[in-house]
């Protein structure tokens, strides 16, 4: 659909590359059953950890118990060995990071003895969500089988494990391992004066409804196109590239691999990289135990690299526009997106955010604010007219990238 779109754009040179992965982890069915004095409670927000472990296949029947928020203290004096444990996470703002994954709980849980883990996302209502890794090394990395839960799923196994009778936790994961799975990256050339290059990028895939993360980006390389696209070729100084890479949630991100490693002559004439990547949602408050949606947009983590001048320009246009940024860019290390592969490359930005709503099933279009997509595409607009009145001389700083 991607492909027809950029070709009715007036994209050219628009072409599927595939890219064979390694085998591939797929969870095929789950539940987790909590059962007490003859009643039982099926917990429908619960999601297999990306890369959990699979239960043997009639599940597990373990006794379930509660560690707060699953720092060492919490653990004291408690025996978790052989049991469910349920681990209370702040998300910090996300599903992406949390208290947990930061304070290293799950390994804990793992090192203790637990035979599965259960992470409580503290974010209010009953949010599924889609937690990141395991089966690596690293404090969010178990062997264990462990499942997210929603908040008001979590209160309900916490209360009943406070009424003094044991809890009872069935947890059943099946998974299969994919072998010769070959998905595609898409490309398409908008042509301009000059062989050199302004890249755009925005991945397609997603969680659920995935609005966030990544419709609005790819709905932002979009209307870049479009407004380009009617550009007379003799007036757009660099050629335009856009890439929607390999999947990078449940996938590597070969694609991308690919273009850091063989794109050395490419990068040389390129100016600018743009990772369109979950680019604008709704600002929410936390209010009471209520998620408060606001009538204004997020601010946004953001990083420029190999460029002090790009730097310079992204500010000032992106004020211009109204898109907020932080205070300070992220450093080179904490790249999450897509320019992570790229940061070496060429002078090149992520502007980025993450929300209660990212990695979740409520990452739905109704998050998606129509004038902060507007803006933040003008702003890539605007960037993009800027950087291509400057020589690539005056755009590339040598050495590695630049902390503002």
């Amino acid at each position: 659909m991607l492909a027809a779109k950029f070709k009715s754009l007036g994209l050219t040179d628009v072409r599927l590359e595939e890219h064979p992965l390694p085998p591939a982890w797929f969870p095929t069915s789950w539940e987790v059953r909590l059962s007490q004095a003859g009643k039982d409670v099926t917990l429908k927000t619960a999601q297999p950890v990306l890369r959990a472990s699979a239960t043997p296949a009639g599940g597990l029947d373990l006794e379930g118990v509660y560690v707060g928020l699953g720092t060492p203290a919490d653990f004291a004096g408690r025996d978790v060995r052989g049991k469910a444990v349920f681990i209370y996470s702040v998300p910090t703002p996300s599903a992406l990071n949390h208290s947990a994954r930061t304070d290293g709980a799950m390994k804990i849980a793992e090192d203790k003895g637990a035979a599965a883990i259960l992470i409580v996302l503290g974010i209010p209502g009953n949010f599924a969500t889609q937690l990141w890794g395991s089966g690596g090394e690293g404090p969010d990395q178990t062997k264990v089988p462990w499942f997210s839960l929603g908040q008001e799923d979590g209160l309900a196994a916490r209360r009943m494990m406070e009424s003094g009778t044991p809890l009872k936790v069935h947890l059943r994961l099946a998974v299969e391992i994919r072998q010769n799975l070959k998905p595609v990256a898409l490309w398409g050339v908008l042509p301009g004066a000059t062989d050199e290059n302004i890249v755009v990028i925005a991945h397609s895939d997603g969680f659920w409804e995935a609005a966030v993360d990544n419709a609005s980006g790819v709905a932002s390389m979009l209307g870049l196109i479009e407004y380009y696209s009617k550009i007379p070729r003799a007036r757009r100084r660099r050629t335009m590239t856009f890439m929607v890479p390999v999947g990078h949630h449940v996938t590597p991100d070969v694609s991308l691999q690919k273009l850091h490693d063989t794109g050395k002559a490419f990068f040389a004439k390129t100016a600018l990289i743009i990772n369109a990547e979950h680019v604008t949602t709704t600002q929410t408050y936390l209010y009471g135990n209520v998620l408060r949606k606001s009538n204004t947009v997020t601010a946004h983590r953001f990083f420029v690299g190999r460029s002090r001048r790009l730097a310079e320009l992204l500010v000032d246009d992106f004020r211009m526009f109204g898109v907020g940024l932080y205070e300070l860019p992220s450093t080179r290390f904490a790249v999450a997106g897509d320019l992570s592969k790229l940061t070496e490359d060429a002078p090149g930005i992520e502007v980025i955010e993450s929300n209660a709503f990212y990695h979740s099933d409520q990452d739905k279009p109704d998050i998606i604010p129509a004038a902060g997509l507007e803006s933040i595409t003008r702003g890539y607009a605007k960037l993009i007219d800027d950087i291509n009145k400057l020589d690539l001389k005056d755009i590339v700083d040598a050495g590695r990238p630049v902390q503002r």
